[in-house]
């Protein structure tokens, strides 16, 4: 499964995300699903589920410096075990960005 109905916003060192246009607790988004911010290769396990507008996440979003709203994300239950890598959906219009990904992971493995 893959969900990135909304927008969200984060603060730079925080684990909390809010959520505009979400439906996370109705749509029942698990403990351990992958939550991607676009922008940000690295998947971040959800914590908690809060409510359909507030999740908790495992640790604060690598690399984010600064505090963004109206942002894009996934977040996927359907993911690799090592890597945390989200699968593509079909019709996935980020499934071309996810097997770059893919491929970019890879090669860093084995390089």
């Amino acid at each position: 499964m893959r969900y990135s109905t909304g927008t969200v916003a984060l603060s730079a060192s925080s684990d909390t995300v809010t959520g505009t246009g979400t439906a996370w607790k109705t749509e029942e988004i698990p403990v351990g699903a992958a939550f991607t911010l676009f922008g940000f290769p690295t998947p971040v396990q959800v914590k908690q589920v809060i409510s359909d507008t507030q999740l908790k996440l495992s640790r604060p979003i690598k690399g984010l410096a600064i505090n963004i709203a109206g942002a894009a994300y996934a977040i996927s239950t359907d993911y690799t075990p090592y890597c945390n890598i989200p699968y593509p959906a079909d019709g996935d219009p980020e499934g071309m960005e996810l097997i770059n990904r893919a491929f970019r992971d890879i090669d860093l493995l084995l390089g």
